[in-house]
């Protein structure tokens, strides 16, 4: 969570959200436009059948964006958690070392491939790997926090 809440990280989320947000705006102002037209014509002009098809087709465009967005933003989320496990089992595996750990207990292995898009399916993956357990006393989380950098 630490590593997520860095600053490089959350500004690739929000700049990934902004540009979202201009894609959706963008459409938003055409369907405002398109009231403001259905506001002033007569409810027989042969225009509004027209109009309508365009509304409908700006609903459908301003859904679909909604969609990408949420996915887009699922694939970065999962990449970034990724990347902090990585980091995390990187420098966990460095403190262990050091402090003279022999064995490491996971229920998967270190080296298996996580090729999640959603971050459901990422934290599912990333629970399924523990980090490092030693002895019930044994705690390396302060050694591994500080080799990371991190308060």
């Amino acid at each position: 969570e630490k590593i997520m809440a860095q600053e490089a990280m959350k500004k690739a989320r929000e700049d990934t959200s902004a540009l979202w947000q201009q894609k959706a705006q963008a459409i938003e102002k055409d369907l405002k436009q398109l009231e403001d037209t259905f506001k002033v014509l007569p409810k027989e002009d042969p225009q509004i059948p027209g109009l309508n098809q365009q509304a409908q087709a700006k609903q459908a465009e301003y859904q679909k964006i909604a969609q990408d967005r949420q996915q887009d933003l699922e694939k970065l989320n999962s990449a970034q958690l990724i990347e902090s496990y990585k980091r995390v089992r990187d420098a966990t595996t460095a403190v262990a070392q050091r402090m003279g750990y022999t064995h490491v207990f996971c229920n998967r292995s270190f080296d298996r491939p996580m090729e999640t898009v959603t971050v459901a399916t990422t934290l599912q993956e990333l629970l399924a790997r523990p980090i490092v357990a030693g002895i019930a006393s044994d705690d390396i989380t302060k050694a591994v926090m500080a080799d990371l950098k991190l308060e």
